[in-house]
């Protein structure tokens, strides 16, 4: 009977320590397990149920709480600057803790980018940069980028699919180019999205014909408050919604490139300022310094010879001194816009200093600068420059020299050309005269250009001669002029 009740009391004490011991354990552990489960797939909303916990356990389901919260707490701060920083927003049912970490991971890639192309010498290395992230990370194949100059109400393709833009546009109508306005993203600084409406635009083309799927979105980047550059990618219809959720990611790279593209645009300008003549756009003496070594490299690869043609515009100074330094200014303009009509875009023409310019040509064949010299003088001589109240006629000289062929250096072929010119200016100007040639010349005075009917002879002013035109100037005051040009030509 004794065992009986002793056995009845143990086994009541294990149904008691049971219930009360080993069933809220087992109950706790598997709310854990829950937890963790929800929490590995980024949802931190579980609690840990332990309602008859005591002791040890009681603080374990606590502190797990208490994590929970803290996780939940910080990830949603953690996906709202996340939104604000890339206008994207982290989708509540999905996981949420590996959504935020490949959103970071990408902010670690676009910190890495930025610092590259920080780094990088010019703004196309900074194109090339941003074409790769479009191959590599987001599988694009179709692409093109621009840069927009709003000044000149235009837009340069930099990137075709891509390589570097070597002809016009691809995916967009060639008026774009010249008519920056036409283009929409430009225009509005909007994102165009013709995946949902293809016919937004009309300036797209289909430059696969055959492939009737094709889609576009194109993304304005701002520069300052204005659109600097346009990105257009060209994707199948079938990809179209996944483009569009890609799109943020691919604007957080655009947008991080912008800074660094106006500021290395800007440091070209500057450059480009410091290489150019303010007053007549042509490249200036420092540049001929920079382009030099390049020249005379090509011409020595391709076995061609360089033709130095140094010139100077005969009595310039009385210009100045009789009409004033504006006549000056509107004279030395048309005689750099005459001297770039006559030679070709490949060959450069520098405004050496003053009224004295240097043409480098390149040429195939061996005393092809003679012909482009003449040619240059009987343009000028023909050249009509309107000033205020009339117009001017001048004449120009030309020394003209050969590399290699009359100096093994480049700049002793300048130094020849210059001393030609000296001589053409001694032996009468208005005339070409080669570096092999004498003191005496080979060269004869050139005839005045056909028609020309000057106030004054050119030996009469000095190599020009005025002429009214439509002015309220009478007789007496045209005759004050000629006077004061022969008066200047005597000293």
């Amino acid at each position: 009977m004794a065992l009986l009740l002793l056995l009845a009391v143990m086994v009541i004490g294990v149904n008691w320590f049971f219930h009360h011991r080993i069933v809220p354990l087992i109950r706790m552990v598997e709310s854990i397990l829950g937890v963790v489960r929800r929490g590995r797939e980024g949802d931190f909303t579980g609690r840990v149920q332990c309602d008859h916990c005591e002791g040890g356990l009681a603080e374990i389901a606590a502190n797990l709480n208490r994590l929970m919260d803290h996780l939940r707490e910080n990830l949603g701060k953690i996906s709202d600057d996340v939104a604000k920083l890339i206008h994207y927003n982290v989708d509540d049912h999905t996981n949420q803790l590996s959504s935020v970490t490949e959103v970071v991971e990408a902010l670690v890639e676009v910190s890495q980018f930025k610092q590259q192309i920080e780094e990088d010498l010019t703004k196309r290395e900074v194109y090339q940069r941003i074409s790769q992230v479009l191959e590599t990370r987001f599988g694009l194949q179709r692409f093109s980028i621009y840069e927009v100059s709003a000044s000149q109400n235009r837009m340069h393709p930099m990137v075709l699919d891509g390589a570097a833009a070597e002809t016009g546009c691809r995916w967009c109508r060639h008026e774009v180019q010249y008519q920056a306005e036409l283009c929409r993203a430009q225009r509005t600084g909007h994102m165009v999205d013709g995946v949902t409406a293809p016919a937004i635009c009309n300036q797209f083309v289909n430059a696969q014909g055959e492939r009737s799927d094709l889609r576009y979105m194109c993304i304005p980047v701002i520069h300052s408050g204005s659109v600097g550059n346009v990105v257009q990618l060209v994707v199948e219809h079938d990809h179209g919604i996944m483009f569009q959720l890609l799109r943020p990611f691919i604007e957080v790279y655009l947008r991080e490139s912008a800074s660094v593209i106006e500021s290395k645009r800007l440091m070209e300008k500057l450059r480009e300022s410091a290489l150019r003549d303010a007053l007549t756009g042509l490249h200036n003496r420092r540049f001929l310094e920079e382009f030099a070594p390049t020249a005379v490299a090509a011409s020595e690869r391709k076995g061609q010879t360089l033709a130095v043609l140094m010139m100077d515009l005969d009595h310039f100074k009385m210009v100045n001194d009789t009409y004033g330094h504006q006549a000056g200014d509107t004279v030395l303009k048309s005689l750099s816009q005459t001297l770039q009509t006559q030679v070709r875009a490949a060959d450069l023409v520098v405004r050496y200093g003053g009224e004295e310019f240097l043409v480098v040509l390149q040429c195939e064949t061996p005393g092809q600068g003679a012909k482009i010299a003449e040619k240059v003088r009987a343009a000028v001589e023909d050249l009509t420059i309107p000033i205020s109240g009339g117009v001017l006629k001048k004449t120009i000289s030309i020394g003209w020299a050969e590399f290699p062929n009359d100096a093994p250096d480049f700049w002793e072929a300048v130094q020849c050309a210059d001393a030609a010119l000296y001589r053409a200016k001694e032996s009468g100007r208005n005339r070409v005269v080669h570096c092999s040639q004498g003191e005496e010349g080979e060269e004869s005075e050139a005839a005045p250009a056909s028609g020309a009917k000057p106030a004054v002879s050119a030996k009469e002013s000095g190599g020009g001669s005025y002429c009214a035109t439509g002015s309220n100037d009478d007789a007496e005051t045209v005759k004050t002029k000629v006077e004061a040009l022969s008066k200047a030509s005597t000293h």
